[in-house]
């Protein structure tokens, strides 16, 4: 219970540089897959129709990041 109560006092500040890495590689992989899948494949040519759900965490995650 200590470490989870530390957990929320830091949050992801306390990884380290390990963990801001995978965090940044992880964040740039979804951004990258949302501008080619969803933009580019799916939005400007109509050559991929993705479910609803996935359509707006797609347009979601573009509108945040980009």
């Amino acid at each position: 219970m200590h470490a989870f109560l530390e957990f929320l006092a830091g949050g992801l500040a306390q990884t380290g540089w390990v963990g801001w890495l995978v965090y940044l590689l992880v964040v740039t992989q979804l951004t990258i897959f949302s501008v080619t899948l969803y933009l580019h494949r799916s939005q400007a040519h109509r050559g991929v129709d993705f479910h609803p759900v996935l359509a707006h965490f797609f347009r979601f995650w573009t509108w945040i990041t980009t």
